[in-house]
């Protein structure tokens, strides 16, 4: 009897670490294709790094681009955000749709143009389906 409640409290506890533990950058991935949105893996861009995270590279079929930033913490995750926002205002382009959820940061570099700096998710091909692909995960858009 003691030998089946040992059981149990283990499972529920393995559960439990499993069901707490944060999706990996795989699980954004599949989230991402399942709203149709095609892509390969890419080169990042030179000097892409965010205070030495290196990103991983997606090419959109229409030559739009993901960058996925995972920087292991919630905290390093602002840090980068921050660092990004400074590079950001110097730039007189127009700004990637911003996504981040500790321990990722997502930037969707689109070619859609904008009265503004930035444009809204609809103003863009893919921005509303990655918008609704992070958010049914874990993520939330900036």
């Amino acid at each position: 009897m003691r030998i089946g409640w040992l059981v149990a409290f283990l499972s529920c506890f393995v559960l439990l670490i499993v069901c707490t533990s944060p999706p990996k950058a795989s699980s954004l991935l599949d989230s991402l294709q399942s709203e149709g949105i095609e892509m390969s893996a890419a080169l990042p861009a030179k000097a892409s790094d965010l205070n030495g995270t290196e990103p991983e590279a997606y090419r959109l079929d229409n030559e739009e681009w993901i960058a996925v930033y995972d920087f292991g913490s919630e905290r390093k995750m602002e840090l980068g955000y921050q660092r990004f926002r400074e590079h950001q205002q110097v730039l007189s382009s127009h700004a990637p749709l911003v996504y981040k959820a500790a321990p990722y940061l997502v930037l969707y570099y689109y070619n859609a143009s904008s009265a503004t700096q930035t444009a809204k998710p609809s103003e863009t091909k893919y921005g509303e389906k990655i918008q609704k692909a992070v958010s049914s995960r874990f993520f939330k858009p900036d």
